[in-house]
């Protein structure tokens, strides 16, 4: 980075710190004209607003480098974004080519089962929270997940069986 471009973003992370995100994302615009194509600066930007739990701001970052550079860990972040917010139809739409790309991916398929328990689709939650079993059994949130999709349809046997597993799991061990 450059003294001026160093300069530039300081400003606008005092902005950031203070509170001002509205002033904060003026200045990283600004900054993102002058350097478009630089990813590194712009995931830095998305990261800042991620972590405030500022998801729309952090959305319209996340979609420029999207934008530069298409990659899986970027729409997986996106797919993030649109969880965090409660939009799961979304969320999924962006998850599902993740996962053709990382099939054996045990976060990318828990956030698509959980997203698809979410919206009340059940037989596709229970679906791709069992591959997440097939791929890691040890897990204790997706036995407890696959636990509450078995309760909604009424599957008390497999509901008790996972809520046991998810139980067995959290305990400390002996």
């Amino acid at each position: 980075m450059t003294e001026n471009l160093k300069e530039q973003f300081n400003k606008a992370l005092i902005h950031y710190k203070s509170g001002n995100l509205e002033e904060a994302r003026v200045l990283y615009n600004e900054i993102i004209d002058q350097n478009p194509d630089n990813i590194e600066l712009i995931l830095k930007i998305f990261n800042l607003f991620y972590r405030k739990l500022e998801f729309k701001y952090a959305e319209e970052y996340i979609k420029k480098v999207i934008e530069i550079k298409p990659l899986a860990k970027y729409y997986k972040a996106l797919g993030d974004v649109y969880y965090n917010q409660g939009e799961y139809e979304k969320a999924i739409e962006t998850y599902l080519p993740v996962e053709k790309v990382c099939p054996d991916s045990d976060y990318i398929l828990f956030k698509i089962g959980t997203a698809y328990s979410f919206l009340n689709k059940m037989d596709e939650a229970i679906e791709y929270l069992n591959k997440v079993v097939n791929i890691n059994d040890k897990d204790s949130n997706t036995h407890y997940n696959l636990a509450i999709a078995f309760d909604y349809k009424l599957e008390i046997q497999k509901a008790v069986e996972h809520t046991l597993k998810a139980i067995e799991l959290r305990s400390p061990n002996p």
